[in-house]
């Protein structure tokens, strides 16, 4: 059996941007995306401090994060988004770093422009 048989490969959304999930998907940390579902769904965002809602932590910031736990970088030193770029699907992996794989799409005059973005390790290589 022909494994594209189980998918819908002529799906197309009418849009990536205009959707209520857009709001916050492109913050890059796993671990923060994770914590605001997890207040989202106990109805305790008001509880949230705002720098969990951004897109990038500052560095000041990502360095406390990193010295909590690695795993808390998952994302974090992904690249930044271009205008009107939004993250459409992620894969996180149960490493001790969280690697994350990001699948972004673009408006573009032609279309829509993807690319996929894979950080090996969480923290940049010198």
């Amino acid at each position: 059996m022909n494994r594209e048989q189980n998918f819908g490969m002529d799906y197309r959304p009418d849009s990536y941007w205009d959707t209520p999930e857009a709001m916050h998907a492109n913050i890059k940390g796993e671990f923060r995306r994770r914590a605001l579902h997890s207040a989202a769904l106990s109805d305790e965002l008001e509880d949230v401090p705002s720098c969990i809602f951004a897109d990038e932590l500052s560095d000041e910031m990502r360095e406390f994060t990193a010295s909590l736990h690695p795993s808390f970088m998952g994302g974090e030193y992904l690249p930044g988004y271009r205008d009107n770029e939004v993250e459409i699907a992620r894969v996180s992996l149960a490493s001790v770093t969280a690697d994350v794989v990001s699948i972004r799409a673009e408006p573009t005059p032609g279309g829509i422009h993807y690319q996929a973005l894979f950080l090996t390790s969480s923290f940049p290589t010198i």
